[in-house]
Order: C-alpha cells, then structure tokens, then sequence
C-alpha cells in the first residue's frame, strides 16, 4: 500500500519540477530598441530576445548619396548584421556617411585651370563647390560639361548632386588679328588673322613705289631680329611694321632722306653720297648712333627740302659726338637741329669733342644750320664743346642760328666752350648769332690744379680765325666758369674767350646781362689768372677786335651789366698785350659795370640816342644788318 502512495506522488512531482525549471533566469527576455536616423531605417525581426539568443538587423530607405556602414549596439560596433543577445536591454544603432564621389577632368597637355589653381578631385552630397576655369593658349574657355558631346553644362556643383562625375572642357578657338604698319601707299599679301591651328606664315614682302623694302618687325623703331614667318601655334595679336628706305633721288643727283630710319641707314653706308632732308623727321624713341668717326669722316653734302630734324637723344662715350661724329670736307646747308639732348661721360683719358650738328669739323662749309632746344652735359677729362659744332678746322661757318641751348661740363683738365664751337682754327665765322634766353647757359667746372677754361657766347677759343657780322643775346640767363684748381686760368668773352694767333672780330655785338668768372680759392691761395671781357676775355698781341659794340637790356632806369671776375676784366676786352688792334669799338654809355668800371681798348662810349642810330655809326652793310628795333635790343641779321 505504501508502494502505491509513494508511486503516486513521484508521479505527480514531474510536471512540477519540469514547471519550476522554466520559471527560471534562462527563460528572461531584455527589451531591444532601434534608435531613430536621419539618412535611413534600420529594423530588427524582434523587439526582444533572452541571453544567448541570436537576434538579426537590417537597413533600409538609405538616402542617395549616403551609405551604410555598420550597426552599433550600446554604441559598440557590430561585426556584420547579427549579434547575440547579452543579458539586458540594448540599444541599436547605426553608423550612414556621405559618398565621397570621384571627379575627373578630361583635358590634355596644352590645358591647365585659371590662376594655376588646384581644382576639386572629389565631392559629397550637399557640397556646393566652383570649379575653376580651365586654360589652353589660343582658345577661348565655355564651360565645363558632364558629356564629350557637350550637351550638359555643368557650372558648378550644387548641394543636390550625386555620382561620380566626369567633366569635359569645351573650347572656342581664337582668331587674332595681324596688324600691318607703315603701310600706306603700299601693297603685301600677307593675311590680316590667324589662329592656334593655323601653319606656318610665312610673310611676303611688301612693295612701294621709290622705297626698299627692308623687312617686318615688331615695333616701329625696327629693333630686334627681322620677322619672316610667323610659326604654327603662335597666339595673340600681332603688330608688324613695314621697315621701307627711301630709294628717291631729285633731278639735281640728291637722295631724299624722308624718315628717320633713312638718315640712320643710308648716310653711314655711303658717306661721301649726297642728302636731302625731306619734311620734318623726329627721332623720338630711336637710339641714335652719331655717323662716322675720324677715320671714316662724313665727307657727302646734306641740305633739305623742307623741315627739320629733332627729338634726338644721344648717350655716348666715344672722342666724337653729335649727329656726326667727325665731318672732312663736307657741305651742309639748310639743316634746322631741334630738341636736342647729349650726356657724355668718359674717363677714357682722350679729349671729347661735341656739337649738335658734329663732334668736329675740318675743311668744311656749314651755312644756314639753325640749333634749338640743344642739351649738352659732359663728365670728361677734356672737353671741346659748341652747340654747333665742337671744333672746326679749316671750315667756313655762316648764317646760323643757335637759341635756347644749354651747355654743362665738368671737366678735369681743360674746357673750350661756346655757342657756335669750343676751339675755330683757320676758319671763318660769319653771320651767326646764338641767344642765351630763359634758364638758359654755360657752365663750366674744371676740376685740376692746372686746369683751363675758354668760354665764349659764340667761340671758346679762335686761333687764326676770323669772326665778323655776328652777335650774342643774353636774356634772363647766365654764363658762368668755375676753376676747382689753384693754378688754372679762365678766358671768358661775350664774343670770344680767347682771340688767338692772327685773329679778328669785326663789325659784332654782344648784349648780356651776367657773365661771372671765378675760381674755389681765395687770392692768397690762387696763382692762376682770370680774363673776363665784354667781347673778348683776353686778346692775342696780333689779333684785332675792330667796329664792335656791347650794350645790354635796360632794367627799369638802368643798364647794369654784371662782370663778375677776381682779375683782369673789361668791356671790350679783358686783357691784351696790343691795344693798337682794338679800335673803333663802342660801348654803351648807360651801362653800369658792375664789380668795377675797366675799360680796355679803344672804346668809344655812346649814348642811347646814338645806339639808336648805331648804323651810321658802325656803317654795317645794310645787306646783311636789319635797323634796331628799340633801345632794348640791337640789330639782327636778315
């Protein structure tokens, strides 16, 4: 009986142990929860799951151009789409970044971008980003499209773009233009535009009537190489100008020098040849190489039609220097030299001559050439200088003009300066006239112990020269030397520094208004002597100064000239050893000489009345003498 009861309730034990067992921690769930996204939906198949439990995820609704990269659970990553279940509550999440898309430019070798800047390689959604310009010679840039066939532009990337991208410049070619110059009254083939795909051009001469064509080149003063051809692959405008030498001669054998470029060419290759200046002919922008040198001498003859030559700018350090260097028997006539400027500096140790017209003159004839606006400045040793011509030797100077032209030098031994040329030996100076006006002068500094200085308003020094029917306005302005040395000597005229062997004045005037001659030293200390004269500054014991005058501009009641030297001075001269030879010379008796009242010569003093009819005085050639127009000035030459 007991077997059965203890059967019994063995029997009904089992389902009680089997109920307890499942009550137990094994059979707990834990709560899973998905956190929310912004770019997408991540799921899971349940919503818990007990310890030990293998639970799956997945994704989906991504937004373009984001992408899924793993999930996270408790902010740890999951390795893949499952993960068993831990023994809490976890939350799921998941880690969605931007697509970085690749963006590739299609160009060649020949293109590069804007600014030489570095374009973008890649983009992500919601980026907004310029791209830069793309660059190739010759052409011009129209954008950047996504298609070879050019059919959408894309000009920048917007925020709502996607994909990787390919771009692709579109290019216009250029054409240029080829400009012609100097071409009037001619004719050439050549094509007026070209672009990068356009050959080799090669240019063909052009043609004028009674010129040569020498050449295309790239600037108007033709410098630099000739231009033939113009190679495949050149970019940009191009501007040619047509070099054309005049071939003209007139019925009398003369060539006709028309341009600046045929005065340049054609006289330094032929220069015995005879020359026309035609019209007026600027130099302005040219490098000017003075013609000839004293081995090889201009000896041709050069007048003009009509005009005059300027702009002429001259650097130089050679012996000679001046639209010439060195002219032997030459004949030039007609010729008017304007705007004018010459800097020389040498320290070669020979003696610079310069002029406007020529550095040196021998056995020539100058008549009627007229300089204005002429700038001569001189750092040299030595130095001959004259507005006109530097030294003349055995030549016949006549009927020129010289205004407004300044000369500085600063020398370091010995100066001749003046308004015609610096030294005249054997020669004849007739009807010329220089006119020092505003700002206007000569200054001259020598620099050594036994330096010299000649300085005349038309010769620094004559020696067995003659000088007639010519004269010296100074207006407003200043000649002045200066000796930096002990033991120098200054000779300082109107007219003449120093009147040498066997020379002569006759029938000149000089009106000025300030001459100054002085040196750095005091008296004590100074051993050399200064020569200052109204005409001349000292005069040779043969040489003549006869029918002259010196007057000057009357300021407000008087006439005050201003001699300003330490020794020897005067009005008609400075000092000579043979006053017999300085007669009949007249000077203006309302003059007050300021710095004393020297009179040397045989000088009459007139008054104003008398100036006025000083023509009958003086019995100038009516010929050559215009009458004074008023007591402030003197005569001028017809």
């Amino acid at each position: 009986m007991k077997k059965i009861f203890l059967s019994i309730i063995l029997t009904f034990l089992i389902p009680i142990s089997i109920m307890l067992t499942g009550c137990t921690d094994s059979d707990k769930k834990y709560g899973i929860t998905l956190d929310s996204l912004n770019n997408g939906n991540i799921y899971c198949y349940v919503s818990e799951a007990k310890e030990g439990e293998k639970v799956k995820l997945y994704y989906e609704n991504i937004e373009t151009g984001y992408q899924f990269l793993y999930f996270t659970l408790n902010g740890e990553q999951i390795d893949g789409d499952t993960f068993t279940m831990p023994s809490e509550d976890v939350t799921i999440s998941a880690v969605i970044n931007k697509i970085q898309y690749n963006i590739s430019y299609h160009i060649d070798s020949d293109t590069t971008f804007k600014n030489t800047e570095t374009p973008p390689t890649t983009y992500t959604i919601g980026s907004v980003i310029e791209i830069p310009d793309a660059v190739k010679f010759g052409y011009i840039f129209n954008g950047w499209y996504s298609d070879c066939n050019f059919n959408n532009r894309v000009n920048i990337i917007w925020a709502g773009m996607y994909g990787n991208l390919n771009l692709f410049p579109k290019f216009d070619i250029i054409t240029y233009s080829i400009n012609y110059y100097n071409v009037e009254n001619s004719l050439h083939l050549n094509p007026t535009s070209y672009n990068k795909k356009t050959g080799d051009i090669s240019l063909t001469n052009a043609t004028r009537q009674d010129y040569e064509f020498k050449g295309w080149y790239d600037n108007k003063y033709f410098t630099g190489e000739e231009i033939k051809t113009i190679p495949a692959g050149t970019t940009g405008n191009i501007n040619l100008y047509a070099k054309f030498i005049s071939t003209k001669v007139d019925n009398e054998g003369y060539r006709l020098i028309t341009s600046a470029i045929d005065f340049l060419e054609i006289i330094p290759k032929n220069l015995d040849g005879k020359y026309r200046v035609q019209g007026q002919i600027s130099f302005k922008g040219y490098e000017y190489v003075p013609i000839g040198d004293k081995n090889n001498p201009f000896t041709g003859e050069l007048d003009y039609v009509s005009g005059f030559l300027r702009d002429i700018s001259i650097t130089s350090m050679d012996e000679y220097t001046g639209l010439f260097r060195y002219i032997k028997n030459a004949t030039i006539t007609g010729i008017s030299i304007g705007d004018i400027d010459i800097k020389i500096s040498s320290n070669m140790g020979f003696n610079e001559y310069v002029g406007a017209l020529a550095g040196y003159a021998e056995n020539c004839v100058i008549d009627d050439v007229d300089v204005s606006y002429a700038d001569i400045d001189a750092r040299v040793r030595s130095c001959y200088a004259g507005s006109l011509i530097g030294s003349a030797k055995n030549s016949t100077i006549s009927n020129c003009e010289i205004c407004y032209s300044p000369i500085k030098i600063l020398a370091t031994q010995v100066i001749y300066a003046g308004g015609v040329c610096g030294n005249a030996s054997n020669s004849t100076i007739s009807k010329c006239c220089v006119e020092f006006k505003t700002s206007t002068n000569i200054d001259l500094d020598s620099q050594t112990q036994n330096g010299k200085i000649y300085c005349g308003g038309l010769v620094g020094e004559s020696y067995k020269s003659t000088i007639s029917n010519s004269y010296v306005w100074q207006e407003n302005s200043e000649i002045k030397t200066n000796l930096l040395g002990k033991y120098g000597s200054s000779f300082v005229g109107g007219l003449v520094g120093y009147l040498g062997y066997t020379s002569s004045i006759s029938n000149s005037y000089a009106l000025l208004v300030n001459i100054k001659c002085y040196d750095e030293f005091s008296s004590t200390d100074y051993d050399g002597d200064m020569y200052l004269g109204g005409l001349v500054g000292k005069a040779y014991s043969n040489s003549s100064i006869t029918n002259s005058f010196l007057t000057t501009f009357k300021d407000g009641s008087s006439r005050l000239l201003y001699l300003t030297c330490e020794d020897y001075k005067g009005f008609i001269v400075g000092n000579s050893n043979n006053m017999d030879l300085i007669t009949k010379n007249y000077v203006d008796s309302e003059i007050y000489f300021v710095g004393g009242t020297s009179k040397f010569g045989d000088s009459l003093y007139i008054t104003i009345d008398t100036l006025k009819s000083i023509k009958a005085l003086l019995k100038w050639d009516t010929n050559i003498w215009i009458d004074f127009y008023g007591v402030n000035i003197g005569p001028i030459l017809k």
